[in-house]
């Protein structure tokens, strides 16, 4: 309970909550603090059944969409797997949760404006359904920028 309070101090707090996300620490002791994966059993799957299999898959490329402070760890499996692991948010601000060097900042239904035709293995969608992809026209843009992207064995997560 004590992370939840502290979470929304800080965020309550602009000036705090700006030295905070500008310094050194942030990136690597937020997921320490505030590691929500074990309330929520969506990441808990992620972590613990959809990573692994992907890690001993043979995909070379993997997009990940939806970056938070939970979500800036996911990617360590994969890249130690080999796999070219890249992550896409629509908030500028996230990508510090990103992979650096391979983030992309970028509407999810735009996608394929931005990265080439067939370029991706896989794409995970966690949570991104209802919360920032909200009605069926812009579900169908999304799916439809997705395959695009994704090469022949084409795999949405």
């Amino acid at each position: 309970m004590w992370r939840v309070q502290l979470y929304i101090f800080i965020h309550r707090h602009p000036k705090l909550a700006s030295w905070f996300r500008e310094s050194n620490l942030f990136r690597p002791i937020m997921p320490f603090l505030f590691n929500f994966n074990r309330c929520y059993s969506d990441r808990q799957y992620m972590t613990k059944e959809i990573l692994p299999v992907l890690a001993l898959s043979k995909l070379q490329r993997v997009l990940f969409v939806g970056c938070k402070e939970y979500t800036a760890r996911y990617g360590k499996r994969l890249i130690r797997a080999g796999i070219d692991y890249w992550t896409t948010d629509i908030d500028p601000s996230a990508a510090v949760w990103g992979e650096k060097g391979h983030h992309i900042v970028c509407d999810i239904t735009k996608i394929d404006e931005v990265c080439p035709a067939e370029s991706f293995d896989a794409v995970l969608l966690n949570g991104v359904i209802g919360d920032g992809v909200d009605d069926e026209s812009e579900m169908n843009r999304m799916v439809m920028a997705i395959a695009r992207i994704l090469r022949d064995r084409k795999s949405v997560v």
